[in-house]
Formats: C-alpha cells, sequence, structure tokens
C-alpha cells in the first residue's frame, strides 16, 4: 500500500513547518504531543513559535502503545472544537494517535468499526503533519497505525491514514538517551529487514530498506552509545526508508510476535522485535519450494 506525501527530511526542517501551515491556510490546530518529548527535543522552541498565530489546542494524556481509551480522549477532545491541520509530534505513539484522529474524527459510524475493519471512511480526513523525536517507528511515512483494544493489538490501514506531510528532522533526536536511541534503532532496523523477506516487497521497497539496512549497520551503535550528529542523521534517515519500504511491504513475523511482549511484559517495542528477528531469519532461511509462500519463490 503506497501513496504520495509532502515530506522533508534533514537538519532544519522543523523550519518548514510554518510554510505547511501557511500552504494549508490553517487557522487552527490540534497538536498531540507526545508527554516530555515535546520540550526535551527541543520541538517546542520552534513549534511554539510557528503556532503562535493559530488556534492551538493540545493533547498529551496517553501512554506509549496507545490504548484504545486514550484515542477516544483524544478524537473527543478534537470532535468538541475541530481544527482544520493535526499535528503530531512525538515518537510513533503520539503520531499513531495523530494519524487515528485525522483519519476517524469525520467518519460517521462508531470509531471501532473502523478499527476492526467493519466499516470503510466515507469521509475525508484532516489534514495530518507528523513529527517524529525519535529515530525508529518511521510511521510519519506509513499508511497505518496501531492501536491497543482491550488488550489486543489491531492495525488500521488505509491509503488516507498516510499523513499529509512530514518534517523530519535529526536534531529532535540529539537528546534521546541510550536505551530509547538502541530500541528504536533497532525498530527501524528490523523493520527494513522484514521488509526485504516479505511477500508484499518490491523492487522499490526493496530498495528502500536496502539503504535502511546500510544505514542502520554504519550508525546505530554508534547513536545509542556515543551519538554524533552524523549518527543522528543516519539513523533518522534509516527510521525514514524503513518506514517508507513497510508502507508497502508490511512487517512480518518478528512484529507479530512482539506486541504481545511488549503489552503483556512491558519490553520496549524495538528491543521486543529484535528478539525474534534472528530465529526468524534462521527459519525462513530453511524455507524451500514446497513450503514458501511466496509466488517469487524462495530465492
Amino acid at each position: 500500500m503506497s501513496s504520495s506525501q509532502k515530506s522533508f527530511l534533514g537538519r532544519g526542517a522543523l523550519g518548514k513547518l510554518e510554510e505547511v501551515l501557511s500552504e494549508t491556510s490553517a487557522e487552527s490546530v490540534f497538536l498531540v504531543k507526545s508527554p516530555g518529548a515535546y520540550e526535551a527535543s527541543g520541538a517546542h522552541l520552534l513549534v511554539d513559535q510557528a503556532l503562535a498565530k493559530v488556534k492551538t489546542r493540545s493533547f498529551d494524556g496517553f501512554t506509549p502503545n496507545p490504548k484504545w481509551p486514550d484515542i477516544l480522549s483524544a478524537l473527543d477532545l478534537f470532535r468538541k472544537e475541530p481544527c482544520d491541520l493535526i499535528v503530531a509530534i512525538g515518537g510513533g505513539s503520539a503520531i499513531d494517535i495523530g494519524k487515528l484522529v485525522s483519519f476517524l474524527a469525520l467518519q460517521p459510524a462508531a470509531p471501532e468499526a473502523y478499527l476492526k475493519g467493519e466499516e470503510e471512511p466515507s469521509e475525508p480526513v484532516i489534514p495530518l503533519v507528523a513529527i517524529p523525536t525519535t529515530a525508529g517507528s518511521g510511521s510519519e511515512a506509513t499508511c497505518f497505525a496501531v492501536a491497543y483494544y482491550e488488550g489486543k493489538k489491531y492495525s488500521v490501514a488505509h491509503e488516507k491514514v498516510l499523513p499529509y506531510c512530514c518534517l523530519v528532522d535529526p536534531a529532535l533526536t540529539d537528546g534521546l538517551p541510550p536505551l530509547w536511541s538502541a530500541c528504536s534503532g533497532l525498530d527501524a532496523f528490523c523493520q527494513a529487514v522484514e521488509s526485504v523477506w516479505a511477500v508484499l516487497s518490491t523492487d522499490e521497497s526493496v530498495a528502500h530498506a536496502k539503504k535502511a539496512i546500510l544505514l542502520a549497520l554504519e550508525h546505530l551503535e554508534a547513536a545509542s552509545r556515543s551519538p554524533t550528529r552524523s549518527a543522528r542523521d543516519g539513523m533518522s534517515e534509516a527510521a525514514h526508508l524503513a518506514g517508507k519500504a513497510i508502507n508497502i511491504s508490511r512487517t512480518t513475523a518478528s512484529h507479530a510476535l512482539s506486541y504481545t511482549m511488549t503489552s503483556n511484559l512491558g519490553i520496549p517495542h524495538g528491543h521486543a522485535v529484535a528478539v525474534t528477528l534472528g530465529a526468524v531469519m534462521a527459519y525462513n532461511y530453511g524455507l524451500g519450494e514446497e513450503d514458501c509462500l511466496d509466488p517469487r519463490g524462495p530465492g
């Protein structure tokens, strides 16, 4: 599943927010921001300035790996006073909440019906600007969003979920602690590896994934242990490319297995994915013509 979006990648990308606000003629903004990360990343310095001339309402009442009640709270707050544009700043959880509010806000049926795939969207979505403060999920580049409903992970996948615009500024990751740098970086690396062997992979997705893998192999350890500007820049690009890759191919078994570990045991998502990546790779390596589901064959 692939679509197009406006994207800005590189140091200084956050400065493009005012340009995006002007292009969309937004007079009101619903700001979804990760608790703590909004200030810790330094995003607030430029974002507050950019939003100074528009009416802004904020939501930050959620925890990592967004639970359905958190999403409903955000949706209810938005619907009480709808805005022209949504800006989501933070890790994958903040961006997923922004995506779901954008996607669900104008739809007529119960939100759960879209979450469970019982209804298709009949109304337009609210434009979303996604701004990641981690180098991991690549959520800013994908047309699906994750939510946990009654302890079970659901993924809403639709071309309308893809953000209208993303601003990927590596400077926002400069202050990430080592653990989060490692876990988010592992998520990006695993996504790229899984994308290469995914049944839905294409030449385009494999090209994105291979570049992401090479960047992660070069920069992940440094970004986690002794970060430099080059390492941060490299991992931000790797995460974005991995997101573009899985937007086409989706993820595979390692991601599917990770969600229960994260939900039930509290293991950070990227760490949980990495736990099984080697075993899944070894299993896939042993597939032959008789048990390979990819129509292109096991080669």
